[in-house]
C-alpha cells in the first residue's frame, strides 16, 4: 500500500527478523498517519532533493524495538523515525545530507542525526518541532 508517492507501507515497517515480521507490520496500524507524515513532510522532501534512499528501519514494534537495542521513547515507536541509507552516502556526504535539512530545507523536523556505527553509516530523521541536528558516532555530538 502507498503512503506517499515514493513510500510504500511495507518499506517502513518491514525487518529482517522473520520471527517478527508478521508481528510488527499489525503493531504499526494505528500509526498509520504519522507513517503518512513522516512520509509526505520529511521523507519526500529529502528524496526530491537527493534521490531514492533506502529505509533500514522505519516503524518499529515494542518486540522489535528492544530485539535492536532501541530506547522505550524512540520515535520509530510511534511511526515518526525512520534510518535512511544509500551506498554513496559516506560520513562525510551525510554532513551534506545534514545541513541541508537543517539549515535549507524548511523540513519541520523532530531530529535529524548522523550515525555511525563501524563501516555502517545512516541518517536518522523525524518529524516534529524539536529541530535538533546531531552526530553519533560512539557518543551524541551536537551539530552546529
Amino acid at each position: 500500500m502507498k503512503l506517499t508517492t515514493n513510500f510504500k507501507y511495507e518499506e517502513l515497517v518491514s525487518t529482517d527478523h522473520a520471527d517478527l515480521k508478521d508481528i510488527n507490520m499489525a503493531e504499526a496500524g494505528p500509526y498509520m498517519v504519522s507513517l503518512m507524515d513522516l512520509c509526505s513532510f520529511v521523507l519526500e522532501p529529502i528524496r526530491a532533493q537527493f534521490g531514492p534512499f533506502k529505509i533500514t528501519s522505519g516503524f518499529r514494534g515494542p518486540e522489535l524495538n528492544a530485539r535492536v537495542g532501541g530506547v522505550p521513547t524512540s520515535q520509530h515507536c510511534i511511526g515518526q523515525a525512520a534510518d535512511l541509507c544509500r551506498s554513496d552516502w559516506t560520513w562525510d556526504a551525510l554532513d551534506h545530507v545534514a545541513n541541508w535539512i537543517k539549515k535549507e530545507s524548511g523540513i519541520k523536523f523532530g531530529q535529524v542525526i548522523r550515525e555511525r556505527h563501524g563501516a555502517s553509516v545512516w541518517l536518522h530523521v523525524s518529524t516534529g518541532q524539536k529541530c535538533e541536528a546531531l552526530d553519533y558516532d560512539g557518543k551524541y555530538t551536537p551539530r552546529i
